[in-house]
Parts: C-alpha cells; structure tokens; sequence
C-alpha cells in the first residue's frame, strides 16, 4: 500500500508556516473586477437597497483603502459618509487591520465589513436602517 506524499510546508523560527493567506484576499471576487471586499460591501449595499428602495434608491459606495488623518485625530475612521450624494465610503485597511483581532474564518470577517456598511447606511439615513 502506498502512502499519499504530504505538501511540504516550510516553517519560520516561531514554527509557523511562512505563507499566510489574507482572510478577505484582494484577488477578484468574480469577473466584475472587483476585490472580494468591494464584493462584500456591495453585497450589503444591494441588500440594503432592496429593504429600503425609497429611501435608499440613490444610494451610492465607494471603497478607499484610508481616511486621511489630521495630526489631532484620535481615532482612525472605518467609513465616512456624505449625505448631500447618498455616498457610504468604506474604509478598507482600517477596518481589515484596526477593529477586532479575532477573526475565525472568512464568515466572521464578511459579518464585520456587512456590520461596517450596515452602521454607515444607518448613519446616513439617521435611523437604523432595520427600524
């Protein structure tokens, strides 16, 4: 009987493997050409619009990688939003890099960036957009 070869894997000093996959890679998601977290964002977006078609037909996203910061900001914004053109802008490496540090698995980290959105829209709106 023959035994099936194991992958080599190789390790660094601390004995973990040297490749670490990001849990929301920025590979494109489909042949739209988006990243899997414009994907996400647009997910949640779309389902927010079909909940809320009156209020939310002009809404309109956008995903930057940061904010800007001026020198005596305290906190590194996740999203910002600008109601005069219905736009939710989504702030991707502080929300991948600054808001929680345990994420599990692909699910969690798309729950974090749909709660992202959801908290932006309902900003926006200036109610929670499920009331």
């Amino acid at each position: 009987m023959s035994e099936t070869p194991q992958p080599s894997t190789r390790r660094d000093r601390h004995g973990r493997s040297t490749y670490r996959a990001p849990l929301v890679s920025e590979r494109t998601a489909n042949r739209s050409g988006m990243t899997e977290f414009e994907q996400v964002v647009s997910t949640a977006c779309e389902y927010l619009r079909r909940e809320w078609p009156t209020e939310l037909k002009h809404l309109n996203w956008q995903v930057q990688d940061a904010p800007e910061l001026a020198a005596d900001d305290k906190e590194v914004a996740r999203y910002s939003i600008n109601a005069e053109t219905m736009t939710v802008t989504i702030y991707r490496i502080p929300l991948l890099r600054l808001t929680h540090n345990r994420r599990t698995d692909y699910v969690d980290e798309r729950i974090h960036i749909e709660q992202e959105v959801f908290s932006a829209v309902a900003e926006l709106m200036g109610r929670e957009p499920w009331h």
